[in-house]
């Protein structure tokens, strides 16, 4: 998911929190009625003498921090959900269409997973999956803690036999987590048995690699910019730009992209071939048919990838919109990349 830097603040003050040893809880808004729909990404952090971050805009601060307060005094419970109303007056005087009532997840902070602090003090990308009575953080490699969810009973002809749903239940979820890591939403619901189970994904801000210069990348700089993507450009000229992208390429993961305007062969296809081999969600490249195929070649012939990995790769790059200045050019790449990203089929451009 996107992290936007007041969810990154938020989390880095609850992480400090715990590490002081202060009781404090993290919150989200699992559902909305009304407001105009539902702001992802938003969080917030509450002690008992401070809060940062916001929901609703701000409009759902002030009872979410009661809240929040009531549920860090009682130390009965790990985590509460709390329907929180907001007037049409207050609705837009914070920046919303219209009022509405959100329901609010609660949960104490130091009660989550260690798996999820310590993930998101490494700034990787993680899943928390949160139920009432507990929660659990999932990785590409690991999944930590548990749901907690009630134990059903089911009889046979002879014996009556009382199995736990909870291991299966934190088996199903993590499957969806590890889905959500790879494809996303940001935000999910999942409902298993009777149980509303909330999934929410958190991880740094996309990437955007595009290796060569011209007019479009200026403009890929403030197109992504916009989505709040981190945006990077290297030249395609002189070999220290070039193995400074071939690198960034190699790091780049399932939720950043690499766009290759370059028409040097040698240079784009060592580029396009670090992104594939890392996995990068998006891989597109700018170029006629003949520039296409001999990176095609390259890619086959030099760098030994399979027809299937080469074919990954978007080119010609964006969607079909009807493009015809760099900005609008821009403009269908990110598009093409977030519906990538969301696993959507859409046409190329051509």
């Amino acid at each position: 998911m996107q992290t936007s830097q007041s969810t990154t603040d938020t989390l880095g003050w609850l992480a400090q929190q715990i590490g002081a040893a202060k009781p404090a809880a993290l919150a989200r808004i699992v559902s909305v009625t009304g407001f105009g729909g539902k702001r992802s990404g938003e969080l917030m952090g509450v002690s008992l003498d401070e809060s940062v971050g916001e929901l609703a805009l701000g409009a759902a601060n002030e009872a979410t921090t009661s809240a929040a307060r009531t549920l860090l005094r009682d130390r009965s419970h790990k985590a509460i959900v709390v329907s929180v109303p907001v007037g049409d007056a207050d609705a837009v005087a914070a920046g919303l269409a219209c009022g509405g009532n959100a329901v609010v997840l609660i949960e104490v902070a130091k009660a989550l997973p260690p798996l999820f602090w310590k993930t998101v003090g490494e700034a990787k990308a993680v899943v928390l999956a949160s139920y009432a009575t507990g929660s659990i953080a999932i990785t590409a490699t690991q999944a930590e803690g548990s749901l907690g969810l009630p134990s059903s009973t089911s009889e046979t002809s002879e014996t009556s036999e009382t199995s736990q749903t909870s291991d299966t239940s934190d088996e199903e979820v993590t499957v969806a987590g590890r889905r959500m890591l790879q494809k996303g939403p940001i935000e999910m619901m999942k409902t298993i048995g009777d149980q509303d189970v909330f999934l929410t994904l958190l991880a740094p801000q996309p990437r955007l690699l595009v290796f060569g210069e011209a007019q479009l990348a200026a403009a890929l700089v403030k197109q992504g910019n916009l989505v709040g993507w981190v945006v990077e450009v290297r030249s395609d000229r002189g070999g220290v730009s070039i193995d400074e992208a071939v690198t960034l390429a190699g790091s780049a993961g399932p939720l950043d992209g690499v766009v290759v305007l370059s028409h040097d062969i040698g240079a784009s296809s060592s580029v396009l071939a670090a992104a594939l081999n890392a996995g990068c969600g998006y891989v597109g490249a700018l170029g006629s048919r003949h520039t296409q195929g001999a990176r095609n070649d390259c890619l086959v012939e030099v760098h030994g990838l399979s027809s299937e990995t080469r074919g990954r790769v978007h080119g010609p790059v964006g969607l079909n919109i009807g493009s015809r200045t760099p900005e609008e050019t821009a403009l269908a790449i990110v598009a093409e990349m977030i519906a990538a990203r969301s696993a959507i089929t859409l046409v190329a451009s051509v």
